[in-house]
């Protein structure tokens, strides 16, 4: 029920050709079924909207190659923040 490619979220970055992304998630993903009643289980909560940005920052062990890490994020809606 929780392990399965029906309540996954696939996210890819970069500029490689589409097709080949879509050829990537067949050869992943084309032998598993559709679980109808997964995408109700697996839905991501509404986020509350803060009144001023925020950040964290986290030391870490830097990999193998020594570059740095570094993310940004918005929190997104399907309606208009209020």
């Amino acid at each position: 029920k929780f392990y399965h490619p029906s309540n996954s979220r696939i996210y890819f970055y970069g500029d490689d050709p589409l097709p080949a992304r879509l050829e990537l998630l067949e050869d992943f993903l084309g032998e598993f079924e559709a679980l109808n009643q997964a995408r109700e289980e697996s839905k991501i909560q509404w986020q509350k909207k803060r009144d001023t940005p925020w950040s964290i920052e986290q030391e870490y062990p830097a990999g193998q190659d020594g570059k740095p890490l570094m993310t940004v994020n918005w929190l997104v809606n399907d309606e208009i923040l209020k």
